[in-house]
């Protein structure tokens, strides 16, 4: 396994993180549809704070010390114990060799540290590779409204997966 850490963004990532955001086929297997420009970027990593101070944030995940992709993590709901994370890796290539997967299972420790018992992803059910590490690392709902736990937006079919993370 290559080694992987997680840190915070920077502004030295921003011309990156504006490549991965306005990537046709990110944005095709994402909630975002939005173009975004430079300073949107510099907006974004300006507005980065603590998880505590603003219900979300955003790392980079590095392999060997090249950055490859993003964890986010936000919706941060404190008194229902749960917030929702979303995870690219870039370029597509090093999907399905057990990076996100890596860097799910060493996050679950640090949700811990904030009281968070529950972890939710939404995931667009073309968005394959997705899908598959979701299905393997969490559980899907059987019932989350009156649709169920999969969904259509205009932005395609989605199904919705949890992770309890009070005993694990």
């Amino acid at each position: 396994m290559h080694q992987i850490d997680l840190r915070p963004i920077r502004f030295s990532d921003a011309p990156l993180l504006m490549k991965w955001e306005n990537d046709p086929e990110v944005q095709a297997e994402s909630f975002e549809k939005k173009t975004y420009c430079f300073q949107d970027i510099l907006d974004l990593i300006d507005s980065a704070k603590s998880l505590e101070e603003t219900g979300q944030l955003r790392l980079i995940i590095d392999v060997e010390n090249e950055p490859i992709g993003t964890l986010d993590f936000f919706h941060w709901k404190k008194e229902e114990k749960e917030i929702e994370v979303g995870i690219l890796i870039y370029p597509k290539e090093l999907r399905g060799k057990g990076i996100a997967s890596e860097v799910l299972r060493r996050s679950f420790d640090f949700l811990k540290l904030f009281s968070i018992e529950r972890v939710i992803a939404m995931v667009n059910t073309q968005n394959q590779p997705s899908y598959r590490l979701f299905s393997k690392m969490f559980d899907q709902e059987e019932k989350t409204n009156e649709k169920g736990s999969t969904f259509d937006t205009e932005l395609g079919t989605h199904s919705i997966f949890s992770k309890c993370l009070k005993n694990s």
